[in-house]
């Protein structure tokens, strides 16, 4: 995933367009589902999805607590996307931006 961002903000790079390069970590959509409480189905070839469901009703959505900003997979993916950041390409260092 950060080899194959890498490479696409490198060839932006090397063209000299007005690319605005950015990397981008990519745990499906059952992220959210899950800082809620709904479980997770991991397919051999998808990116995650949520698994089942926290309501019952419509109206449960109106009981729905805020979820705490690191609950579910939502830790690991800020954990990811700091990885990223203090790897990404030399060229792109100069920039200063804060996570």
């Amino acid at each position: 995933m950060l080899k194959n961002a890498l490479d696409n903000i490198q060839s932006h790079i090397d063209i000299g367009d007005d690319y605005i390069p950015e990397l981008r970590v990519e745990f499906g959509t059952g992220q959210v589902a899950n800082a809620y409480g709904c479980g997770l189905y991991f397919p051999e070839r998808s990116p995650i999805c949520a698994h089942g469901n926290v309501l019952k009703s419509a109206e449960d959505v109106l009981k729905l607590e805020e979820p705490e900003l690191d609950a579910g997979l939502f830790k690991k993916y800020t954990s990811k996307k700091k990885y990223n950041f203090n790897r990404r390409s030399k060229k792109c260092r100069g920039r200063k931006r804060t996570l």
